[in-house]
């Protein structure tokens, strides 16, 4: 199972299925920040069909989605740590 569409918070997959992306602002941005209610309840079903999936599909979905977040962290420059901010450098 492969993904069909990766977007901004949602990877597709040709199975009609659509998961949170891991590694979105989503946690943070509802704590602290706006988020809003169709984002926060589609975070909060994917929690519950995962717990209700059988377990070889659930396995599958988690495994596809650490795969995509696992590519797109590689393609990211580092990020910059206080200590480089401190000193007025970035990140990479």
């Amino acid at each position: 199972m492969k993904p069909t569409y990766i977007g901004p918070r949602f990877v597709a997959f040709n199975d009609s299925t659509s998961w949170p992306r891991v590694g979105t602002d989503v946690e943070w941005q509802a704590r602290y920040g706006d988020v809003d209610k169709l984002t926060l309840a589609s975070f909060v079903h994917a929690f519950e069909a995962l717990v209700w999936l059988p377990e070889k599909r659930r396995n599958e979905v988690i495994r596809q989605l650490r795969a995509t977040a696992a590519t797109e962290n590689e393609a990211q420059p580092a990020a910059a740590t206080p200590a480089d901010q401190a000193k007025g450098g970035g990140g990479g």
